[in-house]
Protein backbone atom coordinates (compact mmCIF):
# COMPACT_ATOMS: atom_id res chain seq x y z
CA UNK A 1 0.00 0.00 0.00
CA UNK A 2 1.26 3.51 -0.80
CA UNK A 3 2.76 5.57 1.94
CA UNK A 4 0.10 7.78 3.53
CA UNK A 5 2.63 10.21 5.02
CA UNK A 6 3.91 11.27 1.59
CA UNK A 7 1.57 10.41 -1.32
CA UNK A 8 3.98 12.00 -3.84
CA UNK A 9 6.78 9.50 -3.08
CA UNK A 10 6.73 7.58 -6.37
CA UNK A 11 9.56 5.21 -5.44
CA UNK A 12 7.87 3.98 -2.28
CA UNK A 13 4.55 3.69 -4.13
CA UNK A 14 6.22 1.58 -6.83
CA UNK A 15 7.91 -0.69 -4.29
CA UNK A 16 4.70 -1.12 -2.32
CA UNK A 17 2.61 -1.93 -5.39
CA UNK A 18 5.08 -4.27 -7.10
CA UNK A 19 4.22 -7.95 -7.18
CA UNK A 20 6.38 -10.90 -8.12
CA UNK A 21 4.68 -13.71 -9.99
CA UNK A 22 5.52 -17.40 -9.69
CA UNK A 23 7.63 -17.51 -12.87
CA UNK A 24 9.73 -14.49 -11.90
CA UNK A 25 10.18 -15.86 -8.36
CA UNK A 26 11.37 -19.19 -9.80
CA UNK A 27 13.90 -17.47 -12.12
CA UNK A 28 15.21 -15.29 -9.28
CA UNK A 29 15.47 -18.18 -6.78
CA UNK A 30 17.52 -20.24 -9.22
CA UNK A 31 19.54 -17.15 -10.21
CA UNK A 32 18.83 -17.40 -13.93
CA UNK A 33 19.55 -14.33 -16.00
CA UNK A 34 16.48 -12.15 -16.25
CA UNK A 35 17.67 -10.29 -19.34
CA UNK A 36 20.72 -10.13 -21.58
CA UNK A 37 22.18 -7.71 -24.05
CA UNK A 38 22.47 -9.67 -27.23
CA UNK A 39 23.75 -9.02 -29.77
CA UNK A 40 26.37 -6.55 -28.61
CA UNK A 41 25.91 -3.06 -30.05
CA UNK A 42 28.62 -0.46 -30.46
CA UNK A 43 27.60 3.14 -30.86
CA UNK A 44 29.75 4.76 -33.54
CA UNK A 45 30.56 8.44 -33.80
CA UNK A 46 29.59 10.64 -36.73
CA UNK A 47 31.00 14.09 -37.37
CA UNK A 48 32.13 16.24 -40.23
CA UNK A 49 35.83 16.82 -40.74
CA UNK A 50 37.40 18.50 -37.66
CA UNK A 51 34.01 18.85 -35.95
CA UNK A 52 34.37 16.22 -33.21
CA UNK A 53 32.40 16.69 -30.01
CA UNK A 54 34.31 17.87 -26.95
CA UNK A 55 33.14 17.21 -23.41
CA UNK A 56 34.27 19.39 -20.52
CA UNK A 57 33.21 20.66 -17.10
CA UNK A 58 32.27 24.25 -16.33
CA UNK A 59 35.42 24.84 -14.30
CA UNK A 60 37.85 23.44 -16.92
CA UNK A 61 40.29 25.77 -18.64
CA UNK A 62 38.94 25.96 -22.21
CA UNK A 63 42.38 26.49 -23.76
CA UNK A 64 43.60 23.22 -22.18
CA UNK A 65 40.44 21.41 -23.28
CA UNK A 66 40.82 22.50 -26.90
CA UNK A 67 44.55 21.80 -26.99
CA UNK A 68 44.30 18.34 -25.38
CA UNK A 69 41.07 16.82 -26.68
CA UNK A 70 41.46 13.46 -28.45
CA UNK A 71 41.41 14.18 -32.16
CA UNK A 72 40.84 10.52 -33.04
CA UNK A 73 37.32 9.13 -33.03
CA UNK A 74 35.80 5.91 -34.35
CA UNK A 75 35.30 7.63 -37.69
CA UNK A 76 38.79 9.11 -38.02
CA UNK A 77 40.28 5.75 -36.96
CA UNK A 78 38.17 4.13 -39.72
CA UNK A 79 39.73 6.54 -42.23
CA UNK A 80 43.23 5.86 -40.83
CA UNK A 81 43.00 2.07 -41.02
CA UNK A 82 41.80 2.33 -44.62
CA UNK A 83 44.78 4.62 -45.32
CA UNK A 84 47.21 2.06 -43.86
CA UNK A 85 45.96 -0.83 -46.00
CA UNK A 86 43.91 0.52 -48.91
CA UNK A 87 43.49 -2.85 -50.63
CA UNK A 88 43.06 -4.98 -47.51
CA UNK A 89 40.07 -6.79 -46.08
CA UNK A 90 38.81 -3.59 -44.43
CA UNK A 91 38.34 -1.94 -47.85
CA UNK A 92 35.39 -4.33 -48.33
CA UNK A 93 33.64 -3.12 -45.16
CA UNK A 94 31.25 -0.26 -44.57
CA UNK A 95 31.74 1.86 -41.45
CA UNK A 96 28.78 0.21 -39.71
CA UNK A 97 30.26 -3.26 -40.40
CA UNK A 98 33.61 -2.50 -38.74
CA UNK A 99 32.64 -3.58 -35.17
CA UNK A 100 31.81 -7.05 -36.49
CA UNK A 101 35.40 -7.67 -37.58
CA UNK A 102 37.39 -5.10 -35.59
CA UNK A 103 37.44 -3.98 -31.97
CA UNK A 104 38.13 -0.39 -30.99
CA UNK A 105 40.99 0.10 -28.54
CA UNK A 106 40.16 3.20 -26.49
CA UNK A 107 43.68 3.68 -25.11
CA UNK A 108 45.32 3.78 -28.55
CA UNK A 109 42.25 5.16 -30.39
CA UNK A 110 42.66 2.58 -33.16
CA UNK A 111 40.64 -0.22 -34.69
CA UNK A 112 42.26 -3.62 -34.13
CA UNK A 113 41.43 -6.75 -36.09
CA UNK A 114 39.73 -9.35 -33.89
CA UNK A 115 42.16 -12.14 -33.10
CA UNK A 116 39.79 -15.11 -32.92
CA UNK A 117 38.87 -16.12 -36.44
CA UNK A 118 39.52 -12.67 -37.97
CA UNK A 119 37.66 -13.44 -41.20
CA UNK A 120 34.54 -14.59 -39.35
CA UNK A 121 31.90 -12.05 -38.44
CA UNK A 122 31.20 -11.67 -34.71
CA UNK A 123 27.91 -10.85 -33.05
CA UNK A 124 28.75 -7.15 -32.60
CA UNK A 125 26.61 -4.61 -34.45
CA UNK A 126 27.70 -1.09 -35.30
CA UNK A 127 25.00 1.50 -34.65
CA UNK A 128 24.94 5.07 -35.85
CA UNK A 129 23.05 7.67 -33.83
CA UNK A 130 19.80 9.03 -35.18
CA UNK A 131 20.31 12.40 -36.80
CA UNK A 132 17.59 14.75 -37.93
CA UNK A 133 17.58 15.98 -41.55
CA UNK A 134 17.61 19.47 -40.04
CA UNK A 135 21.18 18.81 -38.84
CA UNK A 136 22.45 19.54 -42.32
CA UNK A 137 25.41 17.82 -43.91
CA UNK A 138 26.06 15.46 -41.00
CA UNK A 139 22.67 13.82 -41.75
CA UNK A 140 23.82 13.13 -45.31
CA UNK A 141 27.20 11.93 -44.02
CA UNK A 142 25.31 9.34 -41.97
CA UNK A 143 23.52 8.20 -45.14
CA UNK A 144 26.85 7.81 -46.94
CA UNK A 145 28.43 5.83 -44.09
CA UNK A 146 25.72 3.17 -44.40
CA UNK A 147 26.14 2.96 -48.19
CA UNK A 148 28.60 0.86 -50.21
CA UNK A 149 30.20 4.11 -51.40
CA UNK A 150 32.03 4.43 -48.04
CA UNK A 151 33.93 1.15 -48.36
CA UNK A 152 37.66 1.78 -48.11
CA UNK A 153 37.47 5.59 -48.01
CA UNK A 154 40.49 7.24 -46.39
CA UNK A 155 39.08 10.69 -45.60
CA UNK A 156 35.99 12.81 -46.00
CA UNK A 157 37.25 14.34 -49.24
CA UNK A 158 37.50 10.88 -50.78
CA UNK A 159 33.99 10.15 -49.50
CA UNK A 160 32.73 13.23 -51.36
CA UNK A 161 34.50 12.21 -54.59
CA UNK A 162 32.53 10.57 -57.40
CA UNK A 163 34.16 9.72 -60.74
CA UNK A 164 37.14 11.96 -59.91
CA UNK A 165 34.99 14.99 -59.11
CA UNK A 166 35.01 16.31 -55.54
CA UNK A 167 31.50 17.43 -54.68
CA UNK A 168 31.02 20.36 -52.26
CA UNK A 169 29.05 18.52 -49.59
CA UNK A 170 27.58 15.16 -48.62
CA UNK A 171 24.08 16.10 -49.76
CA UNK A 172 25.33 16.48 -53.34
CA UNK A 173 27.02 13.07 -53.10
CA UNK A 174 23.76 11.50 -51.90
CA UNK A 175 21.93 13.09 -54.83
CA UNK A 176 24.56 11.86 -57.29
CA UNK A 177 24.39 8.33 -55.90
CA UNK A 178 20.60 8.33 -56.13
CA UNK A 179 20.04 8.13 -52.38
CA UNK A 180 17.77 11.17 -52.45
CA UNK A 181 14.74 11.87 -54.52
CA UNK A 182 14.22 15.29 -55.99
CA UNK A 183 11.00 17.20 -56.62
CA UNK A 184 11.98 17.85 -60.25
Amino acid sequence: MASVSNPDDEITTYEDMRTVGASEAFWRLYEFKIHERWPKCMSLSIHLENQQQIYFDDDDNLRNVVDNFPKTTHLTAFYEINEESPDGFNSQLKYVDFPSYYSYNVSSNKWKRRTHQPSVKTETIGRLPLISPESGDVFYLRMLLTNDHCKGVRNETELRTINGVILPNCMEVCKELGLLQSND
